[in-house]
């Protein structure tokens, strides 16, 4: 069984109601329609959810995309993602670790 590889940042996936994206208390249409059709396997609330609704019931609440992203996850749907090959880039600091390591204990003899 393969895991699918997923870009928390893009649109779509779990930080796309973060406050440096389009937030949890905005009313975007754009991200109901893509919540609506891939919808993501998780979705993160940030810990002031409480501080932003303090009244579950406000009209606020129920226009936001939090409340769009919370009703339709009860929907008992199983969205699968293509696979996607994850993309490595190696750390600047381990490149070529060995290659230093080795030409500084060349360095140290000489």
């Amino acid at each position: 069984m393969k895991t699918p590889f997923l870009y928390c940042e893009e649109i779509g996936s779990s930080h796309t109601l973060a406050n440096y994206n389009f937030g949890i208390e905005n009313d975007t249409k754009l991200i109901k329609e893509i919540l609506n059709n891939k919808t993501p396997y998780v979705l993160k609330l940030p810990s002031n959810f409480r501080n932003i609704f303090p009244k579950l019931d406000s009209k606020k609440y129920k226009n936001s995309n939090a409340f769009f992203a919370i009703s339709i996850s009860k929907r008992n749907y199983i969205f699968k993602h293509a696979f996607v090959k994850p993309i490595s880039v190696s750390s600047p600091i381990k490149k070529n670790y060995f290659l230093r390591l080795f030409i500084k204990l060349i360095k140290k003899i000489i």
